[in-house]
């Protein structure tokens, strides 16, 4: 008689959107990319970073679409979950203060759709080494991420000029 053990291994993937797909995030590297839409031929730009533990312990990608909204997602490589949690995001960029801040939730990803939001306004900020990120998923446990700033002013500010702010 022969034994057969099967091991499922959980392995946290981040899901970049499917719209970029063609992104590439590394550790401790901000880069741009302009992907054109193959149906409508509109241009989308995104600028993203991989965490310094690598993509699947967590990406930023901040994108403006062609209708000119700018959003940015945050990803500590964990499951979040759908449901809205207040305060489900702390941050901290240096050694500055911590920052407190409540973004929609979905799924594997926080994102916002504002330009004003406070995160993207820290993180674009010129001589910036690094930020801390800890989300709080849908049963209140925490995961953190840690990623480089370096260039991340930059390579914002393209996506930024992009949607014509």
């Amino acid at each position: 008689m022969i034994k057969r053990i099967f091991l499922l291994l959980s392995i946290p993937v981040v899901t970049l959107p499917t719209y970029a797909s063609d992104i590439k995030p590394v550790p401790d590297q901000w880069d741009v990319a302009v992907i054109k839409d193959e149906f409508t031929d509109q241009q989308q730009t995104f600028a993203f970073v991989a965490s310094t533990e690598g993509k699947e312990k967590g990406v930023i990608v901040v994108a403006c679409f062609a209708r000119g909204q700018i959003e940015t997602k945050i990803s500590t490589g964990a499951y979040i979950g759908s449901k809205d949690i207040p305060n489900n995001m702390l941050y901290r960029v240096d050694d500055d203060p911590a920052v407190t801040s409540t973004m929609t939730p979905s799924k594997r990803v926080v994102f916002s759709d504002k330009y004003s939001e406070q995160f993207l306004q820290d993180i674009k900020q010129n001589y910036k080494d690094h930020v801390n990120v800890q989300l709080t998923d849908f049963e209140f446990n925490t995961t953190k991420a840690k990623f480089t700033l370096k260039n991340a002013s930059e390579s914002i500010k393209k996506v930024v000029d992009a949607c014509g702010m």
